[in-house]
């Protein structure tokens, strides 16, 4: 099997997981790319206000608990996403 024939496989493997092609992408020298068109990349994620908030946070508690910058210390610190 040649190059081509393991990308075939590989596009028809991943048909309709345009997300996974995309990611596949990374591992490839830029001639063996495996072209998509713009409308078929995967999305990327916005972070909504709350999360990146919420983030912040946590990261401000992580660091004052370290003795490493700004925050409130409070909360337990264990999860980014804990409300």
């Amino acid at each position: 099997i040649d190059t081509a024939g393991v990308i075939a496989g590989v596009k028809e493997l991943f048909k309709g997981h345009n997300d996974l092609l995309y990611g596949f992408n990374t591992l490839l020298p830029k001639e063996y790319e495996i072209s998509l068109d713009e409308h078929d990349k995967p999305l990327e994620k916005s972070v909504e206000l709350k999360e990146a908030i919420r983030l912040l946070r946590f990261f401000g508690r992580s660091m004052s608990q370290t003795g490493g910058g700004v925050g409130s210390g409070s909360g337990s610190g264990s999860s980014p996403w804990e409300k």
